[in-house]
């Protein structure tokens, strides 16, 4: 989120993103065990996911660094998180990631 306009961030962003990342996940685990196994995870990896976005976003307006908006599908950022957050991935070396 730190690395988008920090106000007006859409959730719907958010959920893709993490959709991309479980995907790229599954599609390794495919090469490894049989096509059976492998949906019923993928199932309970996507359900799992979006529960820890719920977990994550709720943790983040607790603290007040993120705020949403009223009709709850956009959020913004502090510019101050904004830029802790950018100092500290470069500072673990993991802005690039």
């Amino acid at each position: 989120m730190s690395f988008f306009n920090r106000q007006g961030i859409p959730e719907t962003l958010l959920r893709t993103r993490n959709k991309q990342i479980h995907e790229q996940g599954t599609q390794q685990d495919e090469k490894k065990d049989d096509a059976d196994s492998d949906n019923e995870d993928a199932a309970s990896q996507s359900s799992t996911s979006d529960d820890e976005i719920e977990d994550h976003v709720v943790a983040l307006r607790n603290l007040s660094f993120v705020s949403v908006n009223v009709d709850g599908t956009t959020f913004e950022m502090h510019a101050l998180v904004q830029l802790a957050t950018r100092m500290w991935l470069q500072a673990n070396s993991k802005l690039e990631r």
